[in-house]
């Protein structure tokens, strides 16, 4: 089960004391702190890689699509997410080169796995709310 994740983006008010203000909607993305998956899942997927310092829930959640696992998406806020300057991700450019990182170990996987021709990741019907 995966939740929405609320974002607080930290920032100087006229005062010029930091505070985190509140940013409207709550969006759904892949991240630990909004999932709920049984240790069965674990078993089937494996678990976190640990030489990546970055993305490291992007690899699982895409080992876990291409293990077909049925996920369901909750409309609840799971997760509250403070952004502020020391957040590991803050560095957009290693954030995305992490991301191409895990797809690329995906698709490497996948071509493995047929003999070097790539195959699709399943369909997205599993995907289901709540």
């Amino acid at each position: 089960m995966l939740g929405h994740v609320q974002y607080l983006q930290l920032t100087v008010n006229d005062e010029g004391e930091e505070v985190f203000v509140l940013i409207p909607e709550p969006s759904l993305a892949i991240n630990l702190g909004t999932a709920l998956f049984r240790k069965s899942v674990f078993d089937r997927v494996g678990l976190f890689d640990e030489t990546l310092r970055i993305s490291q829930d992007i690899d699982w959640f895409m080992r876990a699509r291409e293990q077909g696992v049925s996920t369901v998406v909750s409309q609840r806020t799971a997760l509250i997410y403070r952004i502020h300057r020391h957040n590991a991700t803050r560095d957009k450019r290693a954030s995305r080169s992490a991301f191409v990182t895990a797809l690329k170990m995906s698709l490497d996987r996948r071509r493995r796995g047929a003999g070097g021709e790539a195959v699709s990741l399943p369909e997205l019907p599993h995907l289901r709310k709540e």
